[in-house]
């Protein structure tokens, strides 16, 4: 299974799991959770007071400094409890950020940081909201709970705060918890994703500007799949699963590319440039993450960060952005089991990173833009969540 969180309650305890989310975060279940192929939840500690501790005594050893700039984000209306706080997940080529925030009655409110750094609450009903992504011609996407039926359609709000809401193509069943799972927007209005329909099989679905909505599957794939990244052009990324799991591309014409790693033993590919270059990470047999870069011309360019660590769950995952540099963005796990953000320039040069007060650093589900600017989350030394906005 991809996609999902992995939750790690001691120092070296990564759990093989990415489909849970932690009871310590109860209040996350729309926003964060994400299982299957829908979109990658990043690995979330458990806040226990001993939890905290062990990761403060850490942090205070391992933490990755840099010279960049950060920027912190902490929407207004977010409290300021363990668990509570902002979570930025998408940022467009101006830096304009979205996500989702917890307040103190523990419920989820969608923001959008302009690039002037004003704030707007985007609230879609009355239970949960959060945004995922943004355009850079300020469409944002995202998911609400809907208090009648207990499900969470998908949403897009213009600019002129004109909300179009939308269920899957057979309005019949949703993932998550009843939800339907958004993927990126592109330039073009086009957003991408999966569903569940109602026999509880996944496919990935394409939603276009006009709100045309249909589902596509790899060939001869029927139970398992969902779109997790499209280019500008419309070329889409995303992953499926048989025995095991795998990419795929799906070029303009509708025609599939299905690829693997070179040794890989699990699969996901998701962010896709304007070049069809495609990151991803995959497991090897001894289950271990490594990112990789998949180049048009279907070859691989497979990467560690220089401080990953090298057991079970640890390594390198590549799933936070590609840009049109073919700069990647994503995390990495090091040898205690802890989280740090990374960059991998083309020329394959890393910067690891740990935003300035943070006890665990995640860039976001979409999470670096054309300037080299990654976005994301935190977690500090009190258990409370914090956007951040990093420029090289």
């Amino acid at each position: 299974m991809f996609g999902s969180a992995v939750i790690f309650a001691s120092s070296g305890d990564v759990q093989a799991d990415r489909g849970r989310v932690s009871s310590a975060l109860a209040p996350l279940p729309v926003a964060l959770s994400q299982p299957g192929l829908g979109l990658r939840s990043p690995a979330l500690m458990e806040l226990t007071p001993a939890s905290l501790r062990r990761a403060r005594e850490h942090a205070s050893r391992r933490a990755k400094h840099d010279s960049a700039q950060y920027t912190i984000v902490d929407a207004p209306g977010a409290g300021g409890g363990v668990g509570q706080g902002t979570w930025l997940l998408g940022l467009n080529s101006s830096s304009a950020a979205v996500g989702y925030y917890i307040d103190e009655a523990g419920l989820s409110h969608g923001f959008e940081r302009m690039s002037d750094g004003t704030y707007i609450t985007i609230d879609v009903g009355k239970i949960s909201t959060a945004l995922y992504t943004l355009n850079d011609k300020g469409l944002v996407g995202g998911r609400f709970v809907d208090r009648k039926t207990g499900k969470c359609p998908g949403f897009i709000q213009t600019p002129k705060d004109k909300l179009k809401k939308f269920d899957p193509p057979d309005d019949s069943g949703f993932w998550p918890y009843d939800c339907l799972s958004d993927g990126p927007l592109n330039n073009s209005g086009t957003l991408v994703g999966g569903y569940t329909d109602a026999a509880g099989a996944a496919h990935s679905f394409l939603r276009l500007k006009n709100g045309a909505l249909s589902e596509f599957d790899p060939p001869g794939i029927t139970n398992y799949s969902s779109a997790l990244g499209i280019s500008n052009a419309g070329e889409i990324a995303g992953g499926y699963c048989d025995s095991t799991c795998h990419g795929y591309v799906r070029a303009t014409d509708g025609t599939f590319t299905e690829f693997d790693p070179p040794n890989s033993a699990w699969a996901v590919a998701g962010p896709i440039n304007e070049e069809g270059e495609i990151e991803g990470d995959f497991q090897e047999s001894n289950l271990v993450y490594r990112g990789f870069i998949r180049e048009p011309d279907g070859s691989f360019v497979v990467y560690d960060a220089p401080g990953a660590g090298t057991g079970p769950y640890q390594g390198t995952l590549g799933f936070s952005g590609i840009n049109k540099d073919g700069t990647v963005a994503g995390d990495y796990f090091d040898a205690g089991g802890y989280p740090h953000g990374y960059t991998r320039a083309k020329d394959g040069t890393f910067t690891e990173f740990d935003v300035p007060g943070s006890i665990a650093t995640y860039p976001g589900f979409f999470g670096i833009n054309d300037s080299g600017v990654t976005g994301g989350f935190f977690i500090d030394q009190y258990g409370s969540f914090h956007g951040f906005l990093r420029t090289p």
